[in-house]
């Protein structure tokens, strides 16, 4: 369960969607920090929070795809079905 704080915000649970604005920022934030400061404990967990989110948002789109995958599929079968 991610829950890391990334510039004054909880970053997400699982129940939070999201998006690659949200995976933006944390690089764009990560870049920052680290500048000149790659070896510290702060810039590690600033791209780790990176990795975290981009798998959070892959799981999620997984997720939808197989959702609308069956969604149609049901469909289809109704349709089928009512023929």
């Amino acid at each position: 369960m991610l829950s890391v704080v990334y510039t004054g915000h909880a970053f997400p649970s699982r129940r939070t969607r999201v998006f690659h604005t949200h995976v933006k920022k944390a690089v764009q934030h990560a870049k920052n920090l680290c500048f000149n400061y790659e070896n510290t404990q702060e810039c590690r967990a600033a791209w780790e929070l990176v990795e975290e989110l981009t798998e959070e948002m892959d799981r999620q789109e997984e997720e939808e795809n197989y959702i609308m995958k069956n969604s149609r599929d049901d469909m289809n079968a109704r349709k089928m079905y009512d023929h």
